[in-house]
């Protein structure tokens, strides 16, 4: 199992999870997400947020700030596939305040079947 890492760029305000050692093979992007993707493997990547500490403000929590991005604890990565869609689900676990927040989330990319 490939460990999911992250990095926070304060000064661009943005977040980068992905899986140590695995390769994309093409993206998407959406709004202020970023999906990298390997369809061989059927599974993300990586997740880049721009924007991120407004972006999980107003999708996680307002705890979410930069303080507390620079303060991640852990972050998880998982990609489910349903119907015509797949659904990146992401998690953060950050400090802010002394206070441990966890959040999760998830984002969906609608698919067109392919016809064979």
């Amino acid at each position: 199992m490939e460990r999911v890492k992250f990095d926070y760029d304060e000064e661009n305000d943005s977040l980068l999870l992905y899986r140590e050692g695995v390769k994309s093979k093409g993206g998407v992007e959406i709004g202020d997400f970023l999906i990298d993707m390997d369809m061989k493997m059927n599974k993300v990547t990586s997740l880049e947020i721009m924007n991120a500490s407004k972006i999980l403000a107003l999708q996680l929590s307002e705890k979410i700030n930069k303080t507390s991005l620079k303060n991640i604890k852990a972050v998880s990565l998982k990609t489910v596939h349903k119907d015509n869609s797949i659904y990146v689900l992401y998690g953060i676990v950050a400090v802010r305040n002394q206070e441990e927040i966890k959040e999760k989330s998830f984002i969906t990319v609608p698919v067109r079947p392919h016809a064979y």
